[in-house]
């Protein structure tokens, strides 16, 4: 039996390093599928939950 692990993502700063910064633009990567990720990631852990927080963005005056 492998270890588990419960993932805590911080939504928003992971998209921002992900797309705003001009690494990801085109629309292919908008669609990640972070289970996906994950178990590419961390091979050797059980993923039980994967929790994805952001926050509401709202427009510069």
């Amino acid at each position: 039996m492998r270890p588990r692990a419960r993932i805590y993502d911080d939504g928003f700063n992971f998209d921002y390093a992900a797309f705003d910064k001009g690494r990801g633009r085109q629309a292919a990567f908008r669609r990640l599928d972070l289970p996906r990720l994950f178990d590419v990631a961390l091979p050797n852990l059980d993923t039980t939950h994967i929790r994805y927080f952001t926050a509401e963005v709202r427009p510069a005056p």
